[in-house]
């Protein structure tokens, strides 16, 4: 009985080591006869047998004893119900456990799985280097600051409050970051719809607030000020607040419009300062007055965090629909950037993993682009479209680099 089991192991080893080289190998785990006892031999055996199988293969195994006639399947049901409980207490999955009943007695099917590879799939946001500014401030006084691109934001004196609801004291530190192009927004993952409806922006920015290492918030009633530049005034711009959920981000529209926008004559020069200043009431921002004569949008906020400067996109023309397929497994960000507004689409993923884009007003010139980061290397594809009637786009992401990806999407500026 010793030499057969032992002799029987050596076979089982050999075959699995050629089971690479053959389509389906089969091999016999013997028990006891007239038993369906997993004994120590049977189990070190099914080890070895699954331990060597290659993924994606299969082994078929006979469930004898020891001097039965194969063709008897008196246990060979109670034997299969063993093994698979076996196996499965080894976290082999159920659907790749099977029993056949065959000439040679009742047999168990064994594949192993093919596991692929987690990817490691990155934030693009955290990719880019994120422009945060930096500006202490005295909480105790009416403060403006004004951002690298022209923005300013004025807080009022005694606006915050720490996160167990203190004052702060006499030193509050924000953190702001600004988004005024299209490759602004791409690069940190953003886009310009609230719900289903397309915005058109006139700025981005999210401002943080701290008191020492603990966020601050605006304290009840409190509103801060901004003032967002612009080249060309656009009417119906207001305010809308970024909310997250499950890490999708929309913007809502607070209500708050946009003051009358800054003229020459409601610009006044500071000699002292040489500087133009404009104001909402009794809050004086300070305004760059080039030789374009740059004006801004005059805006509030009853919060802090992701604010936008933006008003709904109204175009009449009929609208069309673009669905684009892409490779689920790099699970990219897909964006339809518009070339005649700043706007930036985000689509619905449907059950196949299909992005769609509706409501794009025909005879929109748009460039869709789709992009990850997987195990810290860059993915990409563009495409430009004239969108003249509804169409389904494939966009295949080939790998490169950091470089090559923010020169791309720097020039949809």
């Amino acid at each position: 009985m010793m030499k057969k089991c032992i002799s029987v192991f050596a076979l089982v080893i050999t075959l699995c080591g050629n089971i690479q080289s053959q389509p389906v190998q089969r091999a016999n785990v013997y028990f006891q006869n007239n038993s369906a006892e997993l004994t120590a031999t049977v189990t070190g055996l099914l080890d070895t047998i699954y331990s060597k199988l290659p993924e994606g293969k299969k082994i078929r195994i006979g469930l004898v004893g020891d001097g039965e006639d194969f063709s008897m399947t008196r246990f060979s049901d109670e034997r299969f119900n063993n093994v698979k409980e076996y196996l499965l207490s080894k976290n082999v999955k159920p659907e790749f456990i099977r029993y056949e009943i065959t000439a040679s007695g009742g047999e168990a099917v064994i594949e192993k799985e093919t596991i692929t590879s987690a990817k490691n799939i990155s934030a693009i946001d955290d990719f880019f280097v994120k422009n945060i500014q930096t500006f202490n401030i005295n909480p105790e006084e009416e403060t403006t600051i004004r951002g690298e691109k022209g923005t300013e934001i004025t807080f009022p004196a005694y606006a915050f409050l720490c996160a167990d609801g203190s004052e702060p004291g006499s030193k509050i530190r924000i953190q702001l970051q600004e988004f005024y192009s299209r490759a602004d927004l791409l690069k940190a993952n953003l886009h310009t719809m609230s719900g289903n409806a397309v915005l058109e922006t006139g700025g981005t920015v999210n401002i943080t607030a701290f008191c020492g290492d603990a966020e601050a918030q605006l304290a009840e009633g409190m509103q801060i000020s901004l003032a967002f530049p612009y080249k060309q005034f656009k009417e119906g711009m207001q305010t809308f607040n970024g909310f997250a959920e499950e890490g999708n981000l929309d913007w809502v529209a607070s209500g708050e419009p946009s003051e009358a926008p800054v003229s020459e004559e409601n610009m006044f020069y500071d000699p002292e300062t040489e500087q133009y200043y404009s104001n909402i009431g009794d809050v004086f921002f300070q305004v760059n007055k080039n030789e374009a004569g740059l004006d801004s949008y005059l805006l509030s906020s009853g919060s802090l965090g992701w604010i936008n400067c933006d008003r709904f996109y109204d175009d009449p023309t009929e609208k069309m629909e673009i669905i684009v397929s892409v490779d689920t497994a790099l699970n990219p960000s897909v964006r339809l950037v518009f070339k005649n507004i700043q706007s930036v689409m985000s689509g619905y993923s449907d059950e196949n993993g299909k992005i769609h884009f509706e409501g794009i007003p025909q005879g929109s010139e748009v460039s869709l682009v789709a992009y990850n980061i997987v195990d810290n290397k860059p993915f990409m594809a563009m495409k430009n479209i004239a969108v003249t009637t509804n169409s389904e786009e494939k966009m295949l992401l080939t790998e490169t680099s950091k470089k090559w990806m923010e020169r791309e999407l720097l020039s949809l500026k």
